[in-house]
């Protein structure tokens, strides 16, 4: 017990120090009101490819886009409260299509080991709380939304000046499904009812992994967003009925 809580005030030292020193506040925060955990804000890095940003001792939240009108439609893997774990996905995810016209935010969590492991060996783990200004309308956590049209997304809602991973090697970069449940292969998010607060829980080997949060400045935009949403939904579970 005397460990953990050594550990633990290991952590919360490491990551208010990082915080106050290299990251200041008032830039930092943009759009985020409270982290808590093994999360730091930081500034837009250079990358935030494989090897440009490792840390065994915390995930990495930075604004990217922000007030930005969409000029084409995105896919987002969640787009509901609840908890989703990756034991279940995809058939647990809640996806929709954001609008083109939507004004929106984006923000991006990142995870990468210092001291990457590979399987069986469970991933270095990273948990955390981030409570936003503005409500969430949708999280991008699958490799293959976060890579849909080559990376295109990135380009869109990325922060200039950072490089992306390149998604033609980097097979790892969402959170991947699953098939044991135990607490050193599964993966998980909790986004709360008022859609603001998201709690996560990755487990990271030897890639990374990587949230992309988007919130809505306008609550205005939401109603036309969530009607897009449940449509989508409605036939996802439609076509699970008809298998």
């Amino acid at each position: 017990m005397n460990y953990i809580k050594a550990k633990l005030l290991a952590v919360s030292f490491f990551v208010s120090f990082i915080s106050a020193v290299f990251f200041p506040e008032s830039v930092a925060a943009i759009g985020i009101t409270r982290v808590q955990g093994d999360v730091v804000r930081i500034n837009p890095q250079a990358s935030v490819d494989v090897g440009g940003l490792e840390s065994d001792d915390a995930a990495f939240i930075f604004a990217e886009k922000q007030n930005f009108t969409l000029t084409r439609p995105i896919s987002v893997d969640i787009s509901q409260p609840g908890s989703y774990l990756s034991l279940g996905f995809p058939d647990n995810l809640t996806p929709t299509e954001i609008r083109p016209g939507s004004i929106v935010n984006s923000f991006l969590i990142h995870s990468d080991p210092l001291s990457p492991v590979m399987p069986p060996q469970p991933g270095i783990p990273y948990t955390g709380v981030i409570t936003f200004q503005n409500p969430i309308i949708g999280l991008i956590v699958t490799t293959d939304t976060l890579c849909a049209d080559k990376g295109a997304i990135d380009d869109l809602l990325g922060a200039d000046g950072t490089s992306y991973p390149d998604c033609d090697h980097t097979k790892l970069r969402g959170l991947e499904p699953s098939s044991i449940e135990t607490e050193t292969t599964r993966d998980g998010l909790s986004l709360s009812g008022d859609s603001r607060t998201l709690v996560f829980s990755f487990r990271t080997r030897e890639q990374i992994d990587q949230v992309r949060v988007i919130t809505v400045p306008e609550p205005t935009t939401i109603a036309g967003i969530a009607l897009a949403g449940s449509s989508l939904i409605a036939l996802r579970r439609k076509q699970r009925l008809n298998k």
